[in-house]
């Protein structure tokens, strides 16, 4: 494989040891905490698969060689020999939600209500659920009415304005209609999501949204 250069989150190579990993630093964001994990070196199993993860509970590198736990971050797979590294598969996603014991969106701050969104396009008879957060990160679901329109949008309006536009992490993460991409166009005062996509009357759409910024 093509090892991505050193500058990427969690990007693996091999070090001086033959049987030493050296995954490079990154910035997780866990349970609404930006957590860093420093470069770490991993000592690997000789003669056997090991896979290499991110705990997001005890936000830690982790290694076994019995497979990915569920709910954790995938790294690499690295095959060995007694003395070296045979091969190595770089797992890591581009994107991960992990289902903890607690609501996947926990934000300190005043919880939002319906009466905080605005939605234009999702069709007539359309409905919004706020399923929990602040403004800080939330997770709400769309229920698209009859006719609805190709990219429609979900406007938030902070509770709390910011000194300087936030930057958001946004997706659709679950519900029975299209996962298609999210867009956001952020000011001091309010985030406008984009569905970049054509919802069906009926199906739900859940997205997860990360506002960091002060």
């Amino acid at each position: 494989m093509s090892l991505l250069t050193p500058s990427s989150s969690f990007a693996v190579h091999i070090d001086f040891s033959g049987l030493e990993l050296v995954v490079e630093p990154a910035v997780v964001l866990s349970q609404n905490l930006l957590i860093f994990s420093p470069q770490t070196a991993v000592s690997l199993v000789p003669s056997a698969t090991n896979f290499i993860f991110y705990n997001v509970l005890s936000n830690a590198l982790q290694l076994n060689t019995t497979g990915f736990p569920n709910q954790f971050i995938p790294i690499a797979t690295v095959v060995t020999s007694q003395s070296r590294v045979v091969s190595i598969v770089d797992n890591r996603p581009d994107w991960v939600i992990i289902t903890l014991p607690v609501a996947l969106v926990n934000a300190p701050g005043i919880h939002l209500v319906g009466g905080n969104f605005s939605f234009s396009g999702w069709g007539t008879g359309a409905s919004l659920q706020v399923n929990s957060g602040t403004q800080t990160g939330f997770s709400i679901t769309i229920i698209a009415g009859s006719s609805p329109i190709l990219q429609p949008t979900v406007t938030l309006t902070f509770l709390v304005g910011y000194s300087n536009p936030p930057m958001t992490i946004a997706r659709v993460t679950s519900g029975n209609g299209a996962f298609s991409d999210l867009t956001v166009a952020n000011t001091l005062s309010r985030s406008v999501l984009t569905y970049e996509g054509l919802p069906v009357s009926g199906k739900t759409y859940t997205l997860s949204v990360f506002n960091l910024g002060q």
